[in-house]
């Protein structure tokens, strides 16, 4: 089926109809929203009878995203019926709970033959545990960041404004993006923030380099709020 570019409200309310539908809330900048675009892709002709769409959250499909509150990347919503399945929304590139959830809300019911009578599997709610974000062990906030044990991995130690301090591990083909992006989930994106590292300290800008590129492995980065 493909997946739909949403280029305006009008737009996204005149494709989205009543069947089941998901969006990816995503941006240029995001590291983890471009690792799983292929899948996202692939999981379209998986389930053809789920609208699948695209939002970029910084180009034309910003006032759809605004609508809906984005505050991390990549956020997955869910429609069906033309209302959003809020129990279902989850933050974060975790391909197993986008596919356990499209596979409860693209749950076809067929007919037996017998008149009008649907007679489908009975609906099924999933447990809660579900559609649990994982925590990270020492944290309390949903950690974005999926680190491949494959691929070679470095630690970054964050001192953040409170003077708390966290070491959490990337791999080296994260981008700095990602940095920003972990720094505004532990920090519930509720404040603007600078992020420095090195010494003499230097301000990180959020881009697409690499850690590894921009010399950031097993470094140590300064989190500071900006009123």
């Amino acid at each position: 089926m493909g997946v739909i570019n949403i280029e305006s409200p009008e737009h996204f309310l005149r494709e989205l109809g009543n069947g089941p539908a998901v969006i990816d809330f995503w941006a240029q900048f995001c590291g983890p929203c471009k690792r799983i675009a292929p899948e996202y892709e692939s999981l379209s002709n998986a389930y053809p009878n789920i609208k699948f769409f695209k939002c970029d959250t910084r180009g034309d499909g910003s006032e759809v995203a605004d609508s809906h509150g984005i505050r991390a990347l990549p956020t997955f919503v869910f429609y069906k019926g033309g209302k959003e399945l809020r129990e279902h929304r989850f933050e974060g590139a975790d391909m197993t709970k986008l596919e356990r959830v499209l596979s409860q809300i693209g749950r076809v019911e067929t007919f037996t033959g017998a008149g009008n009578r649907l007679g489908g599997e009975e609906w099924q709610t999933p447990p809660p545990e579900a559609f649990n974000i994982p925590q990270a062990a020492e944290e309390t906030f949903p950690n974005p960041i999926q680190v491949d044990p494959t691929k070679p991995r470095t630690k970054i130690q964050f001192r953040f404004h409170d003077g708390s301090k966290h070491v959490q591990e990337f791999n080296n083909d994260h981008h700095i993006c990602d940095i920003f992006l972990y720094v505004g989930h532990r920090d519930g994106f509720s404040s603007n923030f600078i992020l420095k590292s090195g010494f003499p300290p230097r301000l990180l800008e959020d881009t697409g380099e690499t850690l590894e590129g921009a010399k950031l492995l097993n470094s140590q980065i300064v989190h500071q709020i900006v009123k």
